[in-house]
């Protein structure tokens, strides 16, 4: 049997996979990797999105209707896993947060100098990720990459419709290391 095939070998090899039990919301599933399992049960290792260790799951196998392997969402827990520290080491606050009158033009004017990937909220339904590449106080660059740190062009937008930045959390740091890794193949 097919499903059989792939448990074992993914207990065997220790791979990381994606358990589908719940047919009302097929976008649920658990992530981890197997223990052990017979005909009826199966006993799961879980691991979080962020890769850590969660705990335990024994499944019943008639309720298992999916398992995901070596898809974009496991190899992004992979990556977490593997450069945990990067992930999550403390990074310091840049200088500049500290003075109260810091606008988004000096946040994007600073990523731009410190080649930071930032994380954009608009004012409208759109949020990118990316890179400065050219600001002023009206307008700037912004070199794109999609969630899973793909190249995704250039494009300019002005200051005033930015809602939001984020700097330098877990999925910056994700897509900032994909990006990073891509360059260098």
């Amino acid at each position: 049997m097919l499903l059989q095939d792939i448990l074992k070998n993914a207990k065997e090899t220790g791979q990381l996979i994606s358990i589908r039990t719940d047919r009302a919301n097929c976008d649920r599933f658990s992530v981890g990797k197997i223990i052990s399992f017979n005909e009826d049960i199966l006993h799961f290792k879980e691991f979080t999105s962020n890769g850590q260790e969660d705990g335990i799951e024994s499944i019943k196998m008639e309720d298992i209707f999916g398992v995901d392997i070596d898809d974009i969402y496991l190899n992004k827990i992979i990556l977490k896993q593997k450069y945990s520290d990067y992930f999550f080491t403390k990074s310091p606050t840049p200088s500049f947060y500290s003075d109260p009158n810091t606008e988004f033009y000096q946040i994007l004017k600073n990523a731009m100098e410190s080649n930071q990937l930032i994380h954009i909220s608009f004012t409208f339904d759109m949020s990118l990720y990316g890179l400065v590449r050219d600001c002023n106080e009206e307008q700037f660059l912004f070199e794109l990459y999609n969630r899973d740190g793909h190249y995704d062009g250039k494009s300019v937008y002005f200051v005033d419709d930015i809602e939001k930045i984020n700097w330098d959390d877990i999925p910056n740091r994700l897509i900032d290391l994909i990006r990073r890794l891509n360059a260098k193949e």
